[in-house]
C-alpha cells in the first residue's frame, strides 16, 4: 500500500503560512501572474505573484498548511503521521475503508446529500428508497467488501479526521474490547521477574553448546514454588509474555547467548584504516599440516601458527610457527617478527624476489583469550604506544582480515603440501598424513616466506584488482613504518613479563641467577630483598629486570654457558629432571640432565611414540621460529650475537641458503655425530 502524501498547488482554496501569517488563496488570474490571498487573522487582503510565492517556498519562508472543515477543498487530505504501510494489517484495512467512504461522500455535490433516490439493494436485489449520501456510503463499503455503515457513522469518522488532522486516527482503538483474564498484580510481577531471570541466566552461559531453557512450563513450575497459594497463569499467557520480549532477549532465552549473537550479528563498524599499520589483526591456530623432524624424518605433528595481518593492505607483517602452545610467548614472538625488518631474507633466501612488510602497528585487535589480557602484551603495547582492542569471543567477523587469511593459506598453500590434514569425512582410508609428511620446520618456514613474498603479496585481488604489495606501497607513502632503535630495545620490549626476586645472589628467576654491576648499589638504596619484574627474551642467557624505581636494567645469567640459547620451557624440563634424578640444580646437574634429555629424545624420535609425545619433544627443544629467528636484528639481519661455543658450532653450514641448522636446539646433535 502506497503512503498517503499531501499534494498542494497555488490554487483557490489552498492555505499557506508565510512566517507567522496564515493566508488563504482566494483568487488566481488566468495567467497565474497574480494571486490574491486573505489573511485569516485580520482578514486583510494581500497580493503576490506566483514567482514570489515560489521563491518564498524555496527559501523555507512559505509552507503549505491544511485545515479540515467546510472550507477545505475535497482534494486535500490530511497526512498520516505514520505511513500506512507500517501499520498492522487490520488497522491499515480499517483506515483504507474509512478513507474510501469519506472520499465517496465528498465527491457528491453540495446540497445533494439528503436527496432521496430509488436504488437496487445489492444484498436483496429489491428496489429501496434511500438518500444519496447513504447510497454513496453503501457503494464504497460494498466495493471494499465490508458491511455498509450508517450516515451517523460517516459523520463520526469525519469528525475524527477533522479533530486530529491525521488519517491514522481513523484506525480507532479496539484493544480494550473483549473480556480480559484477571491476574493478581503480584503474580504478574513475579512472571516478569522470572522471565528476566531466565534471560540473564541464558545470557551468562556463553560456553560452547549452551542453550536457552525458557519454556512456559518451567516458568509456571518456578512460580508454583514461590507462590503456592496464588492462582497461576496459564501456559498460553506465559507464551504471550515470552513473545512480547525484545527479539534478541527472546532468542537468548530460547536458543542461548551464542546462537542469539550469531543470529543478530552485524558487520564490524570499526573505523576504516587510512594507512598501513593503522589497524592490525592477530590470530593463532593449529596448522592442518604435519611436519617432521629434519634429523630423523619422524613426524612431529601439526605446529601452531600465530600471525598479524594489516587491515589496510591485507599483508601479514609477521608470524610465528612452532610447537609452543597459544600463549604470550607465541604472541610476542609473532609481534617481534612483525615489527622488525626482514633483511635476512636477502641472505638466507636469495631465490625470493619479493619482500615482506614490517613496522610497529598503531592498533592491534586481539582475541579475548586469557593470555591476550596478560601483563606481557599490556607492557609491550604501552612501550610501543599501541592501542589494544579485543574482539568478543566467538565473533570471527570482528577480525575478518586475519580470519580470511587462514582460509587463503589452506586453499593456496597447505592443501598442496604432503602431510596436509584433511577433514575426517574427506580423508580416504588409505591416506595417513603422518606417513606422507616430509617437510621440516625450517623447510616450511622457507616455503611460507616464499609464498607470502612472491605469491600472496603479488596476486591482485578485489574489485580493483590490486595486490597487497601495491596497497602496502600506497599505504606507507603517507605514513612510513616505524622501527625500534636497537636490538637491545627489541629484546626488552618483546620479552615475556614475569616476576623475580633480587637478593645478594642477584636476580632470581626460575632458580637461575642473573648479575649486573649496579645491583650492589641498588640493594643498598631499596632494600636487602626486593620483588622485581623480569622480562625474558628468546633465550635465558640475558634478562631485563625492573625494581621500584621503574627503570629497566639488563643482567646476564651466572650460568652463562648453560643458559645462553636455551628457551624457557627447555630450562624448566632440564631443571625438573635434574631435581628428580640428581636432587640438585647446580651447573653440573643441569648439564648432565640436558645431555640425558637429548639422548632420550634421540632414542625416542625414531620409535614414533605418537604425535602427542613427538610434539612435546619438539616443544622441549624449541623447534620453531622463536629459535630460528632468535637473532633477528633491528636492521633485518640474522647474526649470532655473543654466541656460546657450547650451543653453536662455528663450522655448521647453512644448508642451501636456509636458516643455519645449528639454530635448532634439537639439531645440535650434528656436531656430536661429526665427532663420532
Amino acid at each position: 500500500m502506497e503512503r498517503q502524501v499531501r499534494r498542494f498547488a497555488f490554487e483557490v482554496g489552498t492555505y499557506v503560512q508565510i512566517e507567522e501569517r496564515i493566508l488563504l488563496i482566494t483568487l488566481v488570474n488566468p495567467s497565474h501572474t497574480a494571486l490574491t490571498l486573505l489573511d485569516q487573522h485580520d482578514r486583510s487582503v494581500v497580493e503576490y505573484s506566483q514567482e514570489e510565492l515560489e521563491a518564498l517556498f524555496e527559501e523555507g519562508t512559505l509552507r503549505f498548511v491544511s485545515f479540515v472543515g467546510e472550507s477545505l477543498d475535497v482534494r486535500i487530505r490530511p497526512r498520516s503521521s505514520e505511513p500506512l504501510s507500517t501499520m498492522p494489517d487490520k488497522e491499515r484495512v480499517r483506515v483504507e475503508l474509512r478513507l474510501s467512504v469519506i472520499k465517496a461522500v465528498d465527491s457528491l455535490g453540495l446540497g445533494t446529500h439528503s436527496e432521496r433516490i430509488i436504488v437496487t439493494d445489492p444484498a436483496t436485489g429489491e428496489k429501496v428508497f434511500t438518500s444519496r449520501i447513504q447510497n454513496a456510503i453503501n457503494e464504497a463499503c460494498y466495493a471494499a467488501g465490508q458491511k455498509p455503515v450508517t450516515v451517523q457513522t460517516y459523520y463520526n469518522w469525519r469528525k475524527l479526521l477533522s479533530e486530529n488532522e491525521d488519517v491514522s486516527a481513523l484506525a480507532g482503538n479496539f484493544g480494550n474490547r473483549g473480556r480480559k483474564p484477571y491476574l493478581d498484580p503480584v503474580v504478574e510481577i513475579k512472571v516478569q521477574q522470572a522471565l528476566a531471570t531466565a534471560v540473564e541466566v541464558s545470557r551468562a552461559q556463553t560456553h560452547l553448546g549452551a542453550r536457552g531453557r525458557i519454556t512456559p512450563k518451567k516458568i509456571i513450575n518456578s512460580l508454583r514454588q514461590e507462590l503456592p497459594e496464588e492462582k497461576l497463569p496459564s501456559p498460553s499467557y506465559i507464551h504471550q509474555k515470552i513473545q512480547q520480549l525484545p527479539a534478541y532477549d527472546r532468542a537468548v532465552a530460547q536458543k542461548g547467548a551464542r546462537a542469539a549473537d550469531n543470529q543478530f550479528r552485524m558487520a564490524s563498524r570499526a573505523e576504516k584504516p587510512t594507512a598501513c599499520l593503522d589497524s592490525v589483526e592477530y590470530d593463532e591456530t593449529r596448522l592442518k599440516l604435519v611436519l617432521v623432524d629434519e634429523e630423523f624424518g619422524i613426524p612431529l605433528g601439526s605446529p601452531y601458527l600465530s600471525w598479524y595481518v594489516d587491515r589496510y593492505s591485507d599483508a601479514p607483517p609477521g608470524f610465528y610457527v612452532g610447537y609452543e602452545p597459544m600463549s604470550d610467548v607465541s604472541t610476542m614472538a609473532a609481534l617481534r617478527h612483525a615489527c622488525l625488518p626482514k633483511g635476512y631474507m636477502r641472505k638466507h633466501y636469495p631465490d625470493i624476489r619479493g619482500s615482506m612488510c614490517a613496522g610497529i602497528p598503531r592498533s592491534i585487535t586481539l582475541d579475548n583469550g586469557l593470555s591476550q589480557h596478560g601483563d606481557t602484551i599490556q607492557s609491550a603495547a604501552k612501550d610501543l604506544s599501541i592501542d589494544i582492542r579485543y574482539a568478543p569471543p566467538y565473533r570471527a567477523w570482528f577480525k575478518g582480515a586475519v580470519e580470511g587469511m587462514h582460509e587463503t593459506l589452506n586453499r593456496l598453500l597447505l592443501e598442496d603440501q604432503a602431510g596436509y590434514v584433511l577433514r575426517p569425512q574427506d580423508q580416504p582410508s588409505e591416506y595417513d598424513p603422518t606417513t606422507q609428511a616430509c617437510l621440516g620446520v625450517r623447510q616450511f618456514v622457507r616455503i611460507l616466506h616464499h609464498w607470502i613474498a612472491d605469491r600472496y603479496m603479488q596476486t591482485p585481488t578485489g574489485v580493483f584488482r590490486r595486490s597487497p604489495a601495491e596497497k602496502w606501497a600506497e599505504g606507507i607513502s603517507s605514513i612510513p613504518p616505524t622501527f625500534l632503535p636497537s636490538v637491545e630495545e627489541a629484546d626488552l620490549v618483546f620479552g615475556i613479563l614475569r616476576e623475580g626476586t633480587l637478593d645478594h645472589r642477584g636476580v632470581r628467576y626460575e632458580n637461575l641467577f642473573y648479575l649486573s654491576d649496579e645491583m650492589v648499589e641498588y640493594r643498598r638504596l631499596h632494600g636487602v630483598s626486593i620483588s622485581v619484574d623480569v622480562k625474558v627474551g628468546p633465550h635465558m642467557g640475558r634478562i631485563y629486570w625492573r625494581g621500584p624505581d621503574g627503570a629497566w636494567r639488563s643482567a646476564d645469567a651466572d650460568l652463562y654457558e648453560y643458559a645462553w640459547g636455551r628457551t624457557l620451557h627447555n630450562h624448566k624440563l632440564v631443571r625438573n629432571r635434574a631435581l628428580e634424578v640428581f636432587r640438585s640444580d647446580k651447573l653440573e646437574a643441569l648439564l648432565e640432565s640436558d645431555r640425558q634429555l637429548k639422548e632420550i629424545a634421540r632414542a625416542a624420535l625414531p620409535m614414533q611414540l605418537g604425535l602427542k609425545r613427538q610434539k612435546r619433544i619438539a616443544r622441549a627443544f624449541g623447534i620453531g621460529t622463536e629459535t630460528l629467528l632468535s637473532n633477528h636484528q633491528t636492521d633485518g639481519k640474522l647474526e649470532c650475537r655473543n654466541q656460546s661455543p657450547a650451543h653453536f658450532s662455528e663450522t655448521a653450514a647453512e644448508d642451501d641458503g636456509c636458516l643455519p641448522r645449528q639454530k635448532l636446539r634439537l639439531t645440535t646433535f650434528d656436531t656430536e655425530r661429526r665427532g663420532e
